[in-house]
């Protein structure tokens, strides 16, 4: 007679979290659109949507129970203006990546927002997916950019000049006569 054996193994189901998405937006239409789009993609949620970043903030004072993984931030926004937010957004939501979704490609607010601390920047002229695309780059530790705006950062690196670099490194002697001289 054979025995046999049958192992029970249990299916362990990893449940993958959804990306929770808060948008800060004060054009209602386009906040709808976004918020739709967002509504209907398997792997995310809504977190919040906002027409003002005082409303938006005090959402995420604490003790709030709003904890999201990424921020869309309009930069032209009525009352506080979106790059004087993003500290606050960090501030308050210190794990939450910014992604900027603006009209304005101004070299000046590009830079600053990337300053700041925005893992992002992308144009209202992006499509849904490009900005759904986006927001998963940035959780994945990469970042969110337009054609435009990546290829306006590609200049200025281009533009920026070449760090030179000492020939040689003093020798022992060298360092000690400098460091007797000072």
């Amino acid at each position: 007679p054979t025995t046999a054996i049958i192992l029970i193994i249990p299916v362990i189901h990893i449940m993958s979290s959804n990306i929770k998405v808060m948008l800060i937006e004060d054009h209602a239409g386009y906040r709808e659109t976004v918020t739709s789009a967002l509504e209907q993609t398997a792997d995310m949620e809504l977190a919040g949507s906002f027409g003002t970043a005082e409303v938006a903030l005090r959402s995420l004072q604490p003790p709030s129970e709003i904890a999201p993984d990424i921020v869309l931030l309009d930069l032209k926004l009525p009352g506080m203006q979106g790059l004087e937010m993003i500290r606050w957004i960090l501030d308050y939501a210190p794990t939450a990546e910014i992604i900027v979704l603006t009209q304005s490609d101004k070299d000046t607010q590009v830079r600053r927002a990337l300053n700041e601390g925005a893992s992002g920047y992308l144009l209202k002229s992006s499509t849904l997916n490009q900005i759904l695309d986006g927001i998963r780059n940035v959780v994945s530790g990469g970042s969110a950019l337009t054609p435009e705006i990546a290829r306006y950062l590609m200049n200025q690196l281009r533009n920026q000049p070449a760090v030179q670099t000492i020939g040689k490194a003093l020798s022992e002697r060298e360092t000690e006569v400098l460091i007797l001289l000072s």
